[in-house]
């Protein structure tokens, strides 16, 4: 394959005067970046989490959601949180799940954790999951990466008595479900500022500002560090960030910075055990994570369950508590990976060999 190349055109001869501190190269990047005036620089350069995160009570219909989760968790109503089966809905649902767990709820009784079949059910929401969850006692159901065009599920939802919190970050569609509240950046008439956060990074912010109003109102549980949860969460909201490919710009370029950070030092059992079956496969080398562990060591992984096995396992993984229980789900996981890696190489040498001897096109349907 040949490769193009995208020469941009060099910054005019006033922007390098203008920025005499700046080398020439950084300048040139800088500006090839949109990055223009003395304020985005110095925000670009001296990335900060105090100052780089935006208010979560930006997003326009924040303060409804917030409410609701509270309504339901001061009533003891069950909470369904309900994620897509890929690395961002993934780690979206364990975020969600952590914030709840250090709230001290319990999982199977406060809240419930679903992730669909990829194969059963297929990508969001289902008619025959609502159901099933409304009969067991479901009120709220959180969307995690998905839901913003599932448009019959939450009007079904809306029938059986369940409010429904979607949380995307998918291309809206022309009309939009009758959900009690939904958080998607990318709607036309969203006032959050930025406008690319994937599914787990969406929700973060949701679980942030419902630790924030937690705060403010007196009831968070004094155990709880409300900031050190925050930054505690970012290893797995990087994570869904990378695997997801979304722009690293803005927020996700801090979300990524400092969840690499919190990835070196993580307290997730599930995710050092992971690790250090990557490290072993390196010959012992000490690799320092970067956004390629992410993209080409957890993030496939992750996924790897959800495609061989079931996205439960992943999800277990980075929630597990007991070291041996961590052992056995990353040897689980690392089965399915090399499974799906097998079964690649063969789809792709039977590809070619179709190619090859000119028998692909009866094989298109």
């Amino acid at each position: 394959m040949k490769t193009q190349w995208i020469i941009h055109e060099p910054a005019p001869k006033d922007f390098f005067q203008k920025f005499p501190q700046q080398h020439p190269i950084v300048a040139q990047l800088l500006y090839n970046r949109d990055i223009r005036t003395q304020a985005e620089i110095d925000a670009f350069l001296s990335l900060s989490y105090e100052n780089g995160m935006h208010d979560p009570f930006l997003f326009a219909d924040m303060r409804k959601a917030v409410e609701r989760i509270k309504r339901a968790l001061l009533a003891k109503e069950k909470i369904i949180i309900y994620g897509d089966y890929d690395a961002d809905g993934i780690t979206g649902s364990v975020i969600a799940s952590s914030v709840f767990r250090e709230l001290g709820f319990v999982e199977g009784e406060s809240y419930d954790v679903y992730l669909p079949d990829r194969e059963k059910e297929g990508y969001g929401l289902n008619r025959a999951a609502v159901e099933s969850l409304a009969q067991q006692g479901a009120k709220v159901l959180i969307t995690v990466d998905c839901g913003i065009t599932s448009i019959p599920e939450v009007d079904y939802a809306n029938e059986l008595g369940i409010d429904v919190i979607i949380t995307d970050h998918h291309s809206i569609p022309e009309i939009l479900p009758k959900a009690h509240a939904i958080m998607n950046a990318r709607l036309p008439q969203e006032t959050y500022p930025y406008k690319y956060l994937c599914g787990a990074g969406t929700v973060y912010k949701f679980m942030q500002a419902l630790m924030r109003d937690l705060a403010k109102d007196g009831n968070l549980p004094t155990h709880v560090n409300r900031e050190a949860v925050e930054k505690w969460l970012l290893d797995v909201v990087a994570i869904g960030t990378v695997a997801d490919m979304v722009p690293l710009t803005g927020e996700n370029r801090l979300i990524v910075k400092y969840g690499l950070i919190v990835l070196e030092k993580t307290r997730r059992l599930g995710l050092k055990k992971l690790l250090q079956r990557i490290r072993e496969q390196a010959n012992g080398h000490a690799t320092v994570c970067s956004p390629y562990t992410i993209g080409f060591q957890i993030a496939p992984r992750i996924n790897a369950s959800g495609r061989i096995d079931h996205s439960s396992v992943s999800y277990k993984l980075l929630m597990a508590e007991n070291e041996e229980a961590a052992d056995d789900l990353a040897a689980r996981i690392e089965l399915a990976n090399t499974n799906r890696r097998t079964l690649t190489d063969r789809i792709v040498a039977e590809s070619l060999r179709q190619v090859r001897d000119g028998t692909h096109e009866n094989k298109i349907h």
